[in-house]
């Protein structure tokens, strides 16, 4: 069973690869083709200025009421150096209660 589903992987591979070898010979063709870079005139030319124009349109000026975020009144926190607060985790870590290990064979 295993060499006849085998045989078979092998024969459609096979197949798709013979296919793809007969369409490049009719797809491509030896004749070079040079490639040509598109031309654009007006890329880079210089042109007067245009009219002004006013990106806010039809706008207004806007405010709003209500509560003011907690960013805002909130006070930031204190600075801390780092050496300190791993002065202060090595010392929790020292104090911190430890395992009591039980051998059960």
């Amino acid at each position: 069973m295993k060499n006849c589903f085998f045989l078979f992987v092998a024969c459609i591979l096979w197949a798709v690869g013979a296919n793809g070898q007969t369409l490049n010979g009719h797809l491509l063709s030896a004749e070079p083709q040079i490639f040509v870079m598109p031309d654009h005139p007006q890329h880079a030319s210089q042109t007067g200025l245009a009219q002004e124009q006013d990106l806010r349109e039809r706008s207004g000026v806007t405010y709003a009421r209500g509560e003011r975020p907690t960013w805002e009144l909130m006070a930031p926190p204190p600075f801390v150096p780092i050496a300190d607060l791993a002065r202060i985790l090595r010392d929790e870590h020292a104090r911190a209660k430890k395992a009591v290990i039980s051998w059960n064979d």
